[in-house]
């Protein structure tokens, strides 16, 4: 009978053994994906290509490593600003520096500004830098051609929607703004335009969109959930590290297929420009109420010209070849075009690529290479220049 005990007991001790004994491999991996994140957000290693930084756009930037380094620190320093949700936090860097009480970019300013008006300059990330260090953003570079104080009140990822909350904050604060400049496009088509989101709760969904990235850096090892969604995540970067170049497109597709549906919803499509139309005549009015002058600016496209994408081959923007990605962002921007194109204010460089460069875009989303804003600023200054 004790035989029997035993061996009874030997066998629900295997099972239980196990499972600690994954338990505990499963909080050790976790514990160590986690070390080495923070050691690379930690320690710049001049030797690994960070993101876009060994792409043949950045084949003559010496800085490049260690900007495209400084973006993925940055990452992780959101900090909460109110109704407008986030905004980078304190950064000093070499290639980027955030201060000042309102958290905005460094721009280098004109060495012989000639009068006291000032520029002020909202939009996503391609408006506020990413790919450029603080002296070739697009901001600096405007302050240089117009030799006018200029402010880069550009945030990572921001829609129309928090531009002109961040607008409407700067007024109410009697902040004097001469000229503003809203430079956008495609945040609003990626963030209004997707399946997931209901075209009659716009401003709800806008508002779940960006919540859901204040929480990409808040990884807690502690969490049962945490450690089984780590493992999930190491088994993804197995499956695509080593299967074929066609099937890592393949199947980019198959996951990221219909996420888009602005194209064949046709009322969805209508709220959402309206939506975004309705953002910029209302800074328009509120800027030009305080006696500025207003300008927008739909920004460049990788869908709207024939620069080549064949040096983009990660997982994370392949899936953004997804035939319903563009549908949807290329309807957006061409109604945009067509609404606005007798607007004295309205500048369309959605195409001012074409024929220009053989390469300038970092990725799907419209991230461009420095050399890519000075075409902007001319092209601005051609209409614009009388104004200033």
């Amino acid at each position: 009978m004790m035989k029997k005990l035993l061996f009874f007991l030997i066998l629900l001790a295997i099972p239980i053994t196990f499972f600690l004994w994954a338990h505990f491999g499963i909080i050790l991996s976790a514990e160590i994906m986690r070390y080495f994140k923070k050691s690379d957000q930690i320690s710049f290693n001049p030797d690994k290509c960070y993101r876009a930084s060994c792409d043949v756009n950045y084949k003559n930037y010496e800085w490049s490593k260690k900007h495209f380094f400084e973006t993925i620190q940055l990452k992780s320093q959101k900090v909460f600003s109110g109704h407008t949700l986030y905004k980078d936090g304190k950064f000093s860097g070499e290639t980027i520096n955030i201060s000042g009480k309102d958290n905005i970019r460094k721009t280098k300013q004109s060495s012989n500004i000639k009068n006291d008006k000032k520029i002020f300059v909202f939009g996503g990330s391609v408006a506020w830098g990413f790919g450029s260090k603080d002296d070739l953003t697009l901001p600096s570079l405007i302050a240089k051609e117009f030799d006018l104080e200029t402010f880069n009140y550009a945030q990572q990822g921001w829609t129309s929607t928090q531009n002109l909350i961040e607008l409407v904050r700067l007024i109410s604060q009697g902040k004097k703004m001469d000229y503003v400049i809203f430079f956008d496009g495609v945040n609003d088509a990626i963030e209004l335009c997707n399946k997931k989101n209901d075209h009659l709760k716009i401003e709800s969904m806008l508002t779940d969109s960006i919540q859901s990235k204040l929480k990409e850096d808040t990884f807690k090892p502690t969490s049962f959930e945490s450690y089984f969604s780590t493992f999930s995540s190491f088994g993804t970067v197995l499956k695509y590290k080593f299967i074929k170049d066609y099937h890592l497109k393949r199947k980019s597709k198959e996951l990221e297929s219909q996420m888009y549906d602005c194209h064949i919803d046709k009322d969805k499509a209508k709220v959402v420009t309206n939506y975004s139309l309705n953002n910029w005549k209302t800074a328009k009015i509120l800027t030009e109420n305080q006696g500025g002058k207003f300008y927008l600016i739909l920004q460049p496209n990788p869908f709207f010209d024939n620069t080549k994408m064949d040096h983009i081959n990660d997982i994370f923007n392949l899936a953004l070849q997804d035939e319903t990605y563009k549908a949807s962002v290329t309807l957006f921007f061409d109604t945009i075009s067509q609404k606005l194109s007798d607007k004295d204010y309205f500048l369309d460089l959605k195409s001012i690529f074409n024929d220009r460069y053989e390469h300038i875009y970092s990725d799907w989303a419209g991230h461009i290479a420095p050399k890519g804003y000075a075409d902007i600023v001319l092209e601005f200054k051609e209409k614009f220049n009388a104004d200033f």
